[in-house]
């Protein structure tokens, strides 16, 4: 286990000027391996939600500010993180797990968790859709920045994380990136 800061410290540069009310300087996230790389596998698991909504929410910006700030940077600081990990596994593969919904009091979701895993053992991509009409952290989901880079995604399964007793979150992972011996889907 190596202990890193995957978007060198941009994610609290931003969450800071969230709070100060300030705008942030321009991002700057390295591109570059991961310390100890290059790895045969990696796995980005339910990070990316995470890189900068909890910093938002524990320095107290307000509901407005959060949203605003999680639309304009969210999306920059997972497609660095994306990067930053598919570097560090030249031609290999990386596993990208994230949680793009939630069903917890106060917070109702539009589509059913068991509708959307039911689809996914029919058609994946049919359930991502379904997935998408939901209130979710869309700013954040590693799927966007594979298809910008256009990096293959070579399969998807997604399973229900009992998070609490009254809060389940729908996990999505996708194996992405060069998997030797295998073809990217078209």
């Amino acid at each position: 286990m190596i202990e890193h800061d995957l978007t060198d410290g941009a994610a609290d540069a931003v969450a800071r000027a969230a709070a100060l009310g300030a705008v942030p300087d321009p991002l700057e996230v390295r591109e570059s391996p991961l310390p100890g790389g290059p790895y045969d596998l990696v796995v980005g698991d339910l990070l990316y939600s995470q890189l900068l909504y909890p910093a938002l929410l524990d320095l107290g910006v307000p509901a407005a500010r959060r949203r605003a700030f999680l639309q304009r940077y969210g999306d920059r600081l997972t497609r660095a993180v994306v990067a930053r990990l598919h570097t560090s596994a030249p031609n290999r593969p990386v596993v990208h797990l994230h949680d793009p919904l939630a069903w917890s009091p106060g917070h109702r979701q539009t589509v059913s968790l068991r509708d959307i895993l039911a689809l996914a053992q029919r058609d994946p991509a049919a359930a991502l859709r379904l997935a998408a009409e939901g209130e979710g952290p869309r700013e954040c989901d590693p799927r966007c920045a594979l298809a910008r880079f256009r990096i293959p995604i070579h399969r998807t399964e997604m399973w229900r994380w009992a998070f609490a007793g009254d809060t389940d979150y729908l996990v999505c992972a996708s194996v992405a990136g060069d998997v030797p011996g295998r073809a990217a889907r078209p």
